[in-house]
């Protein structure tokens, strides 16, 4: 069992918010219509899939099929672990109706093709995504990853 502190939440969010932003910038560039609208319709799911632990996978898919988008192996390679660490923990959660608005807004800006504005909703998403995330391990001082 591993367990991440707050200021290690901190530090995977760090990272993402270096690496997806990216990662959507370079998936806008290859992501087709038929992800976009099975992206759209799995963040749909999202809200209405229960238990919480669905929720996760579902909200993981999301993230994964972004970056698979961006055709850039190494960086992909790099996400899965960090995304596999938050997810697994008992705590990731936070208000799932936010996490679905945000993950829309991203989508919609690489259905318009614009991929600067995706990045930026994307940066926009993840550091909503940290504060909630951080408010939540925060208030039993550790989250646990098995």
């Amino acid at each position: 069992m591993t367990v991440l502190t707050p200021s290690e939440v901190k530090d995977v969010f760090r990272t993402r918010l270096f690496l997806e932003p990216l990662l959507v910038r370079f998936a806008a560039r290859h992501i087709n219509d038929e992800l976009l609208d099975a992206l759209s319709e799995r963040n749909a799911d999202c809200a209405q899939l229960v238990p919480r632990r669905n929720r996760r996978q579902a909200d993981y898919d999301i993230h994964c099929g972004l970056a698979e988008a961006s055709n850039r192996p190494i960086l992909i390679g790099t996400l899965k672990p960090l995304l596999q660490r938050l997810y697994m923990n008992p705590m990731h959660g936070g208000e799932v109706n936010d996490a679905t608005a945000e993950h829309e807004a991203v989508l919609d800006a690489l259905r318009e093709g614009d991929a600067e504005l995706a990045a930026d909703r994307m940066r926009h998403h993840l550091k909503c995504a940290r504060d909630r995330y951080v408010r939540d391990v925060s208030k039993t001082d550790r989250a646990v990853v098995f």
